[in-house]
């Protein structure tokens, strides 16, 4: 055991000397810790939606034998403090005044007491920023009423969404979400590797000493950056590839091919192009920079650690998608965001995914114009020691200012 100890001890001072490995401990917890205010909101809004806090509602009867049953469902709603109004007109237009429409169809009345099922149709006004509440409200009024109504398992709901501009079925609804979540978390299967792979283009040569020997042969530092830019590129088309083609497999054979059918009949050719240009988008991101935080290390080790300080921000990305889809503009700009425009731009559009495209190729440039700068310097030498000289000194500076 003391054999295991020292060799323990080595491993662990050849890892903890690198500041790139302290940095990766740290920022998952610094992340995850950010990120519990924004479950918290979830759970907060989808609780709100299902006791139908904060919407305003009115319920039309759908024809005049509907609406006693129409006053009824008002009195149910409002003994649970819902903000409800009797109302006529057609669901689109009151959509305007209300964020939420009940209509009771002709026939309700007749098929809950003739004990058969009886539809109640929903439409519900819906933001992008918000689609898990969105999905909740449906399941609100069904709750509510079926306690009051008595009618248990008879009372249905057919639920529409007006969204963006669209008026689209629950169903509908859910089933683009779940393609665009999958759609997002097959991205990361691309950026984490690529983002590995050109990590150690730099760490490998430097722990070999091979970079020191490439810098002095006559080549232009631009032809060094670019060649392995070039590498990350190929790597990271074909990760791409790899991930759509897994993704379409993966349904076929979930389903016999019925569930692939469905899910390019709500993406359009375009609209596939465009998710696999921003996974590109975001792997030539990924790997730009790191290959430029590479520099920063002294090892393969340390290489290694970088890739998850280069593409945590890709993690934060597919954490938002829980609560619903940002439309900040501001927000096209954050790293690896074009992926989740892509993956949702059934609901989106395409000119956010290609505003965030843009934004995520002008970042890239700026990375590798860095990166270029830098090779072509003494930093691509000495770059490690000075961040290992900074650790120290704020280290050392931690401890002086301690008491005693």
């Amino acid at each position: 055991m003391t054999g295991v100890r020292l060799l323990l001890s080595k491993e662990l001072r050849l890892l903890l000397r690198e500041g790139t490995v302290i940095l990766a401990i740290i920022l998952p917890f610094v992340m995850y810790s950010a990120m519990g205010g924004m479950f918290a909101k979830l759970s907060s809004e989808v609780s709100r939606a299902y006791r139908l806090k904060g919407y305003s509602i009115a319920v039309v009867p759908g024809a005049p034998s509907e609406e006693q049953a129409a006053r009824m469902i008002v009195a149910l709603l409002r003994a649970q403090h819902a903000n409800v109004r009797l109302a006529k007109g057609s669901p689109k237009a009151l959509l305007e005044r209300y964020t939420l429409v009940i209509l009771v169809p002709r026939g309700f009345t007749r098929n809950l007491t003739r004990g058969l099922n009886a539809t109640l149709i929903v439409y519900l006004r819906a933001s992008l920023s918000k689609l898990a509440a969105a999905t909740a409200a449906p399941s609100g009024v069904v709750g509510v009423l079926a306690r009051g109504i008595g009618g248990g398992s008879r009372l249905r709901v057919e639920a529409y969404i007006y969204i963006n501009g669209r008026v689209m079925s629950v169903e509908k609804l859910s089933r683009i979400v779940s393609a665009g979540m999958g759609l997002v978390d097959a991205s990361i299967f691309v950026i984490f590797p690529v983002s590995s792979f050109a990590a150690l283009l730099i760490g490998s040569e430097k722990e070999e000493r091979m970079l020191d020997v490439l810098l002095s042969l006559p080549l232009p530092r631009r032809d060094i950056a670019l060649s392995k830019m070039l590498s990350a590129i190929i790597v990271g088309a074909m990760a791409a590839a790899s991930s759509i083609a897994g993704f379409y497999v993966m349904l076929a054979g979930a389903t016999g091919g019925r569930s692939a059918s469905l899910f390019y009949s709500m993406y359009t050719a375009e609209q596939m192009v465009e998710y696999f240009v921003a996974i590109l988008a975001s792997a030539l991101f990924a790997s730009a920079l790191s290959l430029l935080l590479s520099l920063f290390t002294e090892s393969v080790r340390g290489a290694q650690s970088i890739t998850l300080i280069a593409t945590l921000p890709a993690l934060a990305a597919v954490f938002t998608v829980f609560t619903g889809i940002p439309v900040n503009p501001a927000l096209y700009a954050v790293p690896y965001m074009c992926v989740v425009y892509a993956s949702f731009s059934p609901l989106t559009g395409q000119t956010p995914a290609i505003a965030s495209i843009t934004a995520q190729l002008v970042e890239t440039g700026i990375v590798v114009y860095v990166f270029v700068k830098l090779l072509s310097s003494e930093a691509a030498v000495t770059a490690s020691a000075t961040l290992r000289r900074l650790l120290r000194g704020r280290r050392r500076a931690a401890e002086e200012a301690l008491p005693g």
